[in-house]
């Protein structure tokens, strides 16, 4: 909800009790619905506070238009159980017809409303949390009688509302359940697959793995089909029915890519889902075991701890990769640590206007540094938009998946390049850049390095301000004898980029060629303090070097 919307009051049931005891003595039968809200509040508890009150004011305003929709009577009254209460009470007026509406005509008006409601939150519900709404419906009919206080009618029938709510949804379960089970049962569950690209390069990482029930029904969409078949009891025949279509169609693969595959807590107490089933597995086809990457939603840390400390055991030794899906607000550091994570694919709601939205911007930033402290890279879900591309590209996030590139499709969908990068030149340009810098590291590394000079050359005529060009033209430089010309760049990229460590060493050693030796001295030093741990083996070089230079000088 905005900052700027007001919140939606309803007036109580106890500040509306009067009239209500009115009509039900003048009218003397009174019908009620009541909406059940208060499974929403696990919403609260899982994902917080900010992201229950949107979703509720969501819900009192799709309430509030129940009227306006015609899909009650303007008459009839709306209330909430109590302040910040999660149920709401209607108590109908009295129809034309009063005696011909029956049990089953309050049953239908509550379908109605539910599949109302219920469709009305779906887009609000499934972009944070990615869970179907969970707003049901009772109804109940009281009749007035002059020997029993009005307010004890009106509790009873709230009490037998509350029960029609709770009946309905075993019903809808039980519903669910056979449905579900039919589409197990005649493997009517298609495998469709997004790319995941390298929002620089357009070059495909790999492809998600997406499970579909059957075109025109509920359970096309992946979410409430997983959704329903976790609270119905069925997620484990309905994972491994769609895991053993998504392997199958691994070797429809025309050339090696990852393959990323959700995986449920369900699945890592399955016997066929352990690690020797799997790599047997990938010997029929072209991928190793790193070449799967598992996506665990983020949210199974808050709900599900002892899934992640049996994923960490069994996972740690192997070569399967790992990614946390859905990651929004990197609350779970600690627990990411103790996971070799690969990949933190971040929430569709911090992508979406990512150009115009600041706050989503500085969160990427900071869980962009986490996933730098676990080695991981990013991956932004849900592109869709150009201006959401350039502004991932401009934060250095690497990959990206999205509408932009592709829709979900049967195995394994194309990238349309032409009309995301082409027709755009700000677009273009940074496709070109990362094309030509790509082939200069793919000459750098086979010796050629005047090959590898003229490609990152074309790179800085395009984006003068890329230092990796920079630098890898300036290392291309030492390497291909040219010490003069490496020393004039690299104190350029050092003049604006002091903290640009890897620049210290190669001044050092094109220094020292050179024999400029307090250049090179005062390079290696600037190296030894500030290099990471990681490059141990370059700062213990720098160290020997710096050590015979000393020495040197200390003879000379």
């Amino acid at each position: 909800m905005s900052e700027t919307q007001s919140k939606i009051i309803f007036p109580t049931f106890e500040e509306n009790l009067e009239e209500i005891k009115q009509r039900l003595t003048s009218d003397f039968k009174l019908g009620m619905l009541m909406i059940d809200a208060s499974q929403l509040k696990n919403i609260e508890f899982n994902f917080g506070r900010t992201i229950y009150e949107n979703i509720f004011e969501t819900l009192k305003s799709t309430v509030s238009k129940l009227k306006e929709t015609k899909q009650i009577r303007k008459d009839d009254i709306i209330t909430i159980n109590q302040s910040e209460g999660n149920q709401f009470y209607i108590f109908l007026s009295k129809r034309k017809n009063e005696g011909s509406f029956q049990l089953s005509d309050y049953e239908r008006l509550s379908e109605r409303i539910q599949i109302f409601i219920n469709t009305h939150m779906f887009s609000t519900i499934f972009p944070l949390i990615k869970e179907k709404p969970r707003v049901n419906i009772g109804y109940a009919i009281a009749f007035n009688n002059p020997s029993v206080k009005e307010e004890r009618i009106l509790q009873a029938m709230i009490s037998e509302a509350e029960i029609i709510a709770r009946y309905q949804t075993i019903k809808n379960i039980m519903g669910y359940k056979e449905k579900v089970y039919d589409l197990i049962i005649e493997k009517k569950i298609q495998s469709y697959y997004q790319p995941i690209v390298d929002i620089n390069s357009h070059e495909i990482l790999g492809y998600e793995a997406l499970s579909r029930g059957p075109k025109d029904t509920e359970f096309e969409n992946p979410y409430v089909l997983f959704t329903i078949a976790k609270e119905i009891g069925l997620l484990y025949e309905l994972d491994w029915l769609c895991k053993t279509n998504i392997f199958k169609d691994i070797k429809k693969l025309k050339e090696k890519k990852k393959l990323f595959v959700n995986i449920f807590s369900s699945s890592i107490h399955d016997s066929k889902m352990r690690v020797k089933y799997l790599e047997d597995l990938l010997t029929e086809t072209t991928l190793k075991p790193n070449d799967i990457v598992f996506e665990i939603s983020e949210r199974y840390a808050i709900e599900d701890a002892d899934f992640f400390n049996e994923i960490t055991r069994l996972y740690s030794n192997t070569s399967f990769a790992i990614a946390i899906d859905d990651s929004w607000i990197g609350s779970n550091i600690s627990l990411l640590k103790n996971l070799k994570i690969q990949y933190i694919k971040l929430n569709i709601s911090l992508i979406r206007d990512i150009d115009i939205h600041t706050l989503s911007r500085n969160l990427i930033t900071s869980l962009k540094k986490m996933a730098h402290d676990v080695g991981a890279d990013i991956i932004a879900e849900g592109i869709q938009t150009k201006k959401e591309l350039k502004t991932l590209i401009d934060m250095e996030i690497k990959y990206g998946q999205g509408f932009l590139f592709a829709v979900p499709g049967p195995a394994f969908p194309e990238v349309n390049i032409t009309e995301i990068y082409l027709e755009d030149e700000g677009l273009k340009n940074r496709l070109l850049s990362s094309v030509f810098f790509k082939r200069g590291m793919d000459y750098f590394k086979k010796g050629m390095f005047d090959q590898s000079i003229l490609e990152f050359t074309k790179v800085l005529e395009i984006d003068q301000d890329n230092i990796e060009a920079l630098f890898h033209r300036a290392h291309a430089f030492y390497e291909d004898g040219c010490y003069g010309p490496a020393i004039k760049e690299l104190e350029q990229l050092l003049k604006s980029n002091p903290d640009f460590t890897r620049a210290h060493l190669t001044m050092a050693l094109a220094a020292e060629k050179s024999m400029k030796y307090d250049l090179a001295i005062q390079s290696y030093l600037e190296y030894i303090k500030n290099a990471p741990s990681i490059y141990q083996s370059n700062i213990d070089l720098a160290k020997k070097r710096l050590e015979e230079l000393l020495k040197s000088s200390a003879a000379d």
